[in-house]
């Protein structure tokens, strides 16, 4: 039988890669910070009273050349501390629509979650100024810096670790890895294995090294690669199947649909390949690190019901308190299903199914 394993951000942030977006948010706020420490001093030596630092979402201005604000800034390490320090006195203004929202819901949240967000703001904007406004592409053009500034920042988180060298604990880790990938899947069949990497990093490919070679495996990169200009990144929303998101359908704003996933599909070929393999016989799932969350229902749903899946394997995250986030996942399974009886039937559970971090290696 072949095999599918979906991966997602979970599977790089068992490798100790901090690609979550509340790590990329803090990253940026404290690089806000330092470029307008810079502009301050800039201000200060030239006898300025007011210094001021923006960019396409955020600005901050201080009407004074005393360094006590200095000082404050110098202790906010999170996104979340320095609107609640200095939003309400309007030394910090928020451009941002999506950014604002995501403060307002005061949480953390995953990627899914924001890319959910970012459709669902899109939506309120098209409901307050109109399907044609300038707002509709101010925001798309800030969801594309936000987009850009991410990849440098998970360029630097990658570069921070250095996998597939001979230090013991890397190596036993990736063995065990490997165990889950080829558990009960035997090289010397035809069945093909396809690994449908959401993450942009390659990560995962240092894993073959490790294992016996494979020829009737491949990674589809289903939403782009870092530094690969043939294939480019995808970040937005993908669920054609919201009811929001039909009503913006007959728009004959294209701006709409910029970060749309399954637009952005047509710019390469991995869509059409994953469909190849869906077709080319019965298939089980393993999901390794996807939260399976609504921003992939219109991918996913047609994944686990089409006619030849047969199972769906969910591997889950425990901290170390015994947490897990199995039924949270599971959830998000159930709601890829229209037929919901699909769901008891493929959906396997084992307790034994727990993602193994690095860090206990």
């Amino acid at each position: 039988m072949n095999r599918l394993i979906i991966v997602g951000n979970g599977f790089d942030l068992s490798h100790g890669i901090n690609s979550r977006f509340d790590d990329f948010l803090n990253d940026y706020t404290q690089k806000f910070i330092v470029k307008y420490i810079e502009k301050f001093d800039e201000s200060r030596n030239r006898n300025y009273r007011r210094s001021q630092y923006d960019d396409l979402l955020m600005g901050f201005k201080y009407e004074s050349n005393s360094t006590t604000i200095l000082y404050q800034l110098d202790e906010i390490q999170h996104f979340h501390k320095l609107v609640s320090t200095f939003q309400e006195s309007q030394n910090l203004v928020i451009f941002s629509k999506l950014l604002q929202k995501y403060h307002d819901q005061k949480g953390n949240i995953n990627w899914v979650d924001f890319e959910i967000l970012y459709f669902e703001t899109l939506y309120e904007i098209v409901q307050e100024y109109g399907e044609n406004s300038k707002e509709v592409k101010k925001y798309n053009e800030q969801f594309e810096y936000i987009k850009q500034l991410f990849l440098e920042f998970l360029k630097r988180q990658v570069d921070k670790v250095n996998f597939g060298n001979k230090i013991h604990e890397h190596r036993v880790f990736m063995k065990k890895y490997n165990e889950v990938i080829f558990d009960n899947f035997h090289h010397n069949t035809n069945s093909i294995l396809m690994y449908l990497n959401f993450n942009y990093t390659n990560i995962l490919k240092t894993h073959f090294k490790y294992q016996e070679p494979y020829p009737k495996q491949s990674v589809n990169y289903i939403h782009g690669e870092l530094n690969n200009p043939e294939n480019p990144v995808i970040m937005g929303f993908g669920d054609e199947h919201d009811d929001d998101f039909k009503s913006l359908e007959s728009s004959k704003n294209h701006d709409l649909f910029r970060h749309i996933k399954s637009i952005n599909y047509f710019k390469t070929r991995n869509y059409l390949k994953l469909d190849g393999f869906l077709n080319s016989g019965k298939f089980e799932v393993l999901v390794i690190g996807h939260s399976c969350g609504l921003s992939d229902r219109t991918l996913l749903r047609e994944i686990f019901e089409h006619d030849d899946c047969k199972s769906i394997k969910l591997f889950y995250y425990e901290d170390e308190n015994g947490n897990s986030d199995y039924f949270e996942k599971s959830v998000e399974v159930m709601r890829h299903f229209e037929n919901k009886t699909l769901v008891r039937q493929r959906v396997v559970y084992n307790e034994k199914d727990r993602m193994i971090q690095l860090k206990d290696y």
